[in-house]
């Protein structure tokens, strides 16, 4: 067996994203190598960022036998690697880091929070990084009159030339440089904002954008004190030292440069460069002219500067782990966040990082990754033959990151568990456990050893499941882990940490790892393979490389199937956002020596008011001033005397207040900078490519190197969306409706958000035949040929009203109870099921209603009266939205019969209207699918049906919690062209019934499902079909299902989802199932 090694901060291997915060904000990581990857995405609002974890102890992602072990040591090693952005908040800005995007955070093994500053480690490596710069034009004709005068404001920063008479404008544009250079911006209250100037002979004075500091001098040497580092400063140009000048002869290092002339020795004086990036776009001067001046002039009252430019510039960083003080990392991350507009509010902005020249250096030899390897084993929590728990505190939790589904859990001192274990060779020991701020201490114990600690205490907002040693080079035999729940509790260590007064343990596994390098599978499974789901984090958090090498790692060459999910492709639109703004006003009469101030929480921008003066130019002033020099907020002139300040996005706010030091000027606000209302991020339909620039660049590389790997991909989207833009009307019909007009939604567990059921209709269909097209463009340019899956493509399966039985009467009628209205009318079809006791109520039945809460069913009781068993599901089904009910009228000529539940007659009015409802539905896939073949005629595709749901005998009785399947949906669901392969318009029938096996445990029924394509009235060839099979919680028959499947001879097996492969640890081999799981019921 070949293995393969794997090291700490290998792009391909071990990066990725934690994720991005809006639901309208997307992001990817893709090209990963093992010297360089790129991430893209795309930001709506100042408040999104996403966050690159370059590091991980606890690998979260990959199935248990090729998962590297926790390994925190990065003792001597140096990182390096060249960074490059485009469209994001530059390394290289002095703005406020509003969040971490000018920092790697590190959290250290102990749990300290640790922040380097990435571009005081950085030197400029290639790009045009430019300096933004204005210039002025003095005149004066004739030279200056005696009083003459121009007063320069740089916020608030300012410089006056009073005219004694003669000077020319040469010389009042080398006065003005004078006192820019000499200033010492290093003292200035705003230091990210300042200026370095130059004049000419012709009356130019020019202004760039400035870094300013301190520094020490030694000759040609000159080494940073604090301030503003010296990365990208250009050789060649002037810096200022104390007032004087000198020239730069190259950057040596982000602290220390040379110059081309000695300097005289100095200590901690000031120092100002120019500084280059988009920073400086946001800097306005602006020059007030006193009125009576008789020849001294300028070209213009206002200068912002521009040019400067930090996008497509690299970077290159150098991180040394040990010098900087993070040698011992369970996690370290970078951030990156939208770009500052300057003096506008954020614009939609599609961005890339670029890194190359990756390079990690490891004199230690300590970067080496290992997993538990061939002769490890684990012990699962539910091997009762090997785990003994005392005290009654244990008590079993089901979870799909816990060993097979389930760990166990107590929160009593004294609580224990003994695991016995059997290792052929000498191991480390682990724990498989979770790390929370809620959780206890342990004590551990080997084969009756000095018992050691463990703390399960961990700072963090969500359990991290994970491993942790116990103990190293453990001989080979059978061994005895006792784990016992103390009293004590963890105690912070220092001011970043706090004290746990809960004694929380979950047990998942013990692991004898036997440290290895990374295996080959042992079976390679050529018609197997996981299916994708887009919307997890074991697939959009990932490169494609690290996701394929992990599916090919573990031997899976089946076709893959990819579902593209419902968050993150689509393009979006704030919808119903309000941000909050201030109106401050200027008036009355304003003398010189007056000041203003108006503060935006701590942010205090000051104005000193001058002789010429007037409510314009102060409301001007303060534009300027925030604009350059605020994070959260812009400003903008809105009338004499006027500016109003917006928050640059709904979610942030903060106090705002003015003040004024004058007799008589005045200032007042109105308004406010509260936080306001994000919005609903809604599917912006009208984009040009429905599919967002981050998730098309994934996708780009992920089926290029599926395609470089012989692996064919089908790719799916669903009749699923969040926040559709439905309004109700015909004209934006997406949603499915119930009859009273009530939406069908279903709650994702995410964020609180929503996915809607959508319709077949024309704008769906507009948006699928654009969303299908492009991933076939995107697979053929790949060198794929397109496959697509129309992934659960059906009308909703379940009626609108559900409720528990509150009781079910002996009586004759039954009578059945609900304990609110139901809502139904006499005459409706319900489906009843889960009621025990009187089982003959347990059925589709026509009712009779008798009161708001009660109904007849036309059947007699068999048993007692029953309380608190049973569900009934009726009031309509979800077919009444206003574009297929005005399609109906037309084809019908009346409307649509009012269906009530799953099972109700397809048969009514001589089937016509569920023949209808099965054609609208024919018709939107043709459709779609049509629109691929007119630009790729190869594209091949895919039906994937769900039996259960559209089983048509509904699954009901006593011990079936909710009935599943019934007649109409199987009617409306399958159109007929759809039973064969011929004229269907497929080229694979695939099945699925995910709730057989997941659900009700029920094998026959997962056996039904494999055949139904080859049962009649199907008439499929077997050649022609595949299969999806669940496996994504504790206790699915999924070996029992997939030895089923297999035994067929389907000639594709998929299982849902890969992302349960690794959280939930199935073993790979599959297993050989012993026995045959069904369903007692």
């Amino acid at each position: 067996m070949s293995v393969e090694q794997i090291h700490k901060l290998q792009p391909d291997r071990t990066l990725y994203l934690r994720g991005f915060t809006g639901v309208g904000a997307a992001a990817s990581l893709y090209n990963a190598s093992p010297t360089g990857f790129t991430v893209s995405g795309v930001f709506r609002d100042m408040a999104d960022f996403c966050v690159l974890v370059i590091y991980d102890a606890d690998n979260v992602f990959e199935h248990y036998s090729v998962k590297y072990l926790p390994d925190f040591d990065l003792s001597g090693v140096v990182l390096t690697f060249n960074l490059s952005y485009n469209g994001l908040q530059p390394l290289d800005s002095a703005k406020y880091s509003w969040v971490d995007w000018s920092q790697l955070d590190v959290i250290t093994q102990s749990g300290q929070p640790m922040q380097v500053r990435l571009w005081d480690h950085a030197t400029l490596a290639s790009g045009t990084y430019s300096v933004a710069q204005g210039t002025y034009h003095i005149t004066a004709p004739g030279n200056c009159n005696v009083y003459d005068r121009l007063t320069l404001f740089v916020n608030n920063a300012s410089f006056d030339f009073v005219a004694g008479g003669g000077e020319t404008a040469a010389y009042v544009a080398q006065t003005f440089a004078n006192s820019i250079n000499t200033y010492d911006w290093a003292a200035f209250a705003n230091s990210s904002v300042s200026v370095i100037a130059s004049a000419d002979g012709s009356g130019n004075l020019t202004l760039k954008n400035a870094r300013a500091g301190h520094v020490n001098v030694s000759g040609t040497s000159v080494s940073w004190v604090d301030g503003i580092k010296f990365p990208g400063i250009a050789a060649g140009s002037t810096i200022y030292l104390g007032g004087s000048a000198y020239t730069v002869a190259a950057v040596n290092s982000p602290t220390s440069l040379t110059l081309t002339s000695a300097a005289a020795a100095a200590t901690n004086i000031s120092y100002l460069g120019e500084y280059g990036g988009l920073d400086g776009n946001g800097v306005t001067t602006y020059m007030v002219v006193r009125p009576g001046n008789v020849n001294l002039a300028v070209d213009k009252s206002v200068l912002p500067l521009a040019g400067g430019n930090s996008d497509n510039v690299t970077w290159a960083i150098s991180l040394d782990f040990s010098a900087l003080g993070i040698d011992h990392v369970r996690q370290a991350w970078m951030t990156f966040a939208p770009r500052l507009a300057n003096g506008a509010a954020y614009a939609d902005t599609e961005w890339t990082a670029t890194f190359s020249g990756w390079t990690v250096s490891d004199p230690k030899d300590v970067s080496l990754l290992k997993c538990a390897g061939p002769g490890s084993s684990r012990t699962g929590n539910q091997n009762l033959q090997s785990c003994t728990y005392s005290s009654s505190g244990w008590s079993m939790v089901a979870a799909n990151n816990y060993w097979h589904g389930f760990g166990q859990l107590t929160n009593q001192p004294g609580s224990s568990v003994m695991v016995k274990y059997s290792c052929q060779q000498v191991h480390d020991l682990y724990l498989g456990t979770s790390l929370y701020s809620d959780r206890g201490i342990v004590s551990v114990s080997v084969d009756g050893d000095a018992a050691t600690q463990l703390d399960c205490f961990l700072n963090v907002s969500s359990e991290v499941v994970t491993r942790r040693k116990l103990r190293a080079s453990i001989a080979a035999g059978t061994h005895t882990v006792t784990l016992t729940v103390l009293s004590s509790n963890h105690t912070a260590v220092a001011g970043w940490d706090f004290n746990s007064s809960r004694h929380n343990f979950l047990f998942d596994y013990i692991e004898a790892a036997v440290p290895g390098d990374f295996p080959d599978a042992i079976v390679t499974y050529n018609n197997v393979s996981p299916a994708l789901d887009f919307d997890t984090d074991a697939t959009y958090k990932v490169s494609p490389q690290r996701l394929l090498w992990h599916l090919t790692k573990l031997g899976f060459r089946g076709q893959i199937e990819e579902y593209m999910g419902v968050f993150w492709w689509n393009q979006r639109k704030r919808i119903g956002g309000a941000w909050n703004s201030a109106v401050i006003t200027f008036a009355g009469t304003w003398t010189p020596g007056d000041s203003a101030v108006v503060a935006i929480g701590g942010f205090r921008p000051a104005k000193s008011v001058t002789t010429w003066d007037t409510v314009d130019t102060i409301a001007a002033h303060f534009v300027y001033y925030i604009n350059a020099a605020s994070v959260s907020m812009w400003a903008e002139k809105t009338g004499n005397g006027q500016l109003t300040i917006h928050t640059r996005t709904p979610n942030w706010g903060d106090a705002i207040a003015a003040s004024a030091n004058s007799a008589s000027g005045t200032v007042t606000v109105s308004g406010n900078l509260n936080v306001g209302v994000d919005g609903t991020w809604q599917i912006d339909a009208s984009a040009s490519n429905v599919i967002n620039f981050p998730i098309r660049q994934w996708h780009s590389d992920f089926f290029r190197l599926a395609a470089s790997l012989g692996l064919p991909v089908t790719s799916a989207f669903s009749m699923e969306l969040v926040n559709p833009p439905d309004d109700g009307t015909a004209a934006n019909t997406w949603q499915a409706r119930f009859f009273d007009g009530t939406p069908v939604t279903t709650d994702t567990g995410f964020s609180h958000l929503f996915s809607s059921q959508c319709v077949p209709g024309p704008n769906l269909q507009s948006l699928q035949a654009a969303a299908y097209t492009t991933i076939a463009g995107l697979q053929s340019a790949a060198g794929l040929t397109p496959w697509l899956q129309f992934g659960e493509f059906l009308w909703w399966f379940f009626s609108s009203m559900s409720q528990p039985v509150g009781y079910c009467a002996y009586t004759d009628p039954v009578s059945i109870g609900v304990a609110t209205p139901h809502g139904m009318q006499t005459g409706d079809r319900v489906v009843i099921s889960g009621i025990e006791g009187c089982t003959i109520a347990n059925g589709t039945w026509t009712i009779t209603v008798t009161d708001a809460n009660h109904f007849t069913i036309p059947v007699s009781a068999n048993g007692a009266w029953v309380v608190g068993t049973g569900q009934v599901r009726g009031g309509s089904m979800a077919y009444y939205d206003a574009v297929t009910s005005a399609a109906a009228q037309t084809a019908l000529g009346r409307p649509l019969y009012k269906f009530t539940c799953q099972d109700d007659d397809p048969s009514v009015n001589g089937a016509a209207d569920a023949q209808f409802l099965a054609s609208r539905l024919k018709g939107h896939v043709d459709a779609i699918r049509n629109a691929v073949l007119a630009q790729f005629p190869n594209a091949r595709f895919e039906l994937l049906y769900p039996n259960d749901v559209n089983n048509p005998v509904c699954y009901l009785g006593p011990n079936v919690a909710y009935p599943q399947g019934g007649r109409l949906n199987a009617a409306v669901n399958l159109p007929p062209q759809w039973k064969t392969k011929a004229g269907s318009g497929f080229d694979r029938f695939k099945v699925e019934g995910l709730s057989w096996g997941a659900q009700y445990r029920h094998l026959d029924l997962a056996q039904q499902a494999i055949v139904f394509p080859l049962t009649p009235p199907l008439s499929w060839n077997v050649s022609d079909v595949a299969y999806l099979l669940p496996w994504f919680n504790g206790g699915c028959p999924w070996p029992a299902e997939f030895h089923a499947a297999s035994s067929r001879g389907l000639p594709l097996i998929n299982l849902w989802a890969y992302d349960h492969l690794a959280l939930m640890s199935w073993p790979l081999p599959f297993p050989t199932p012993i026995r045959r799981s069904f369903f007692a019921g």
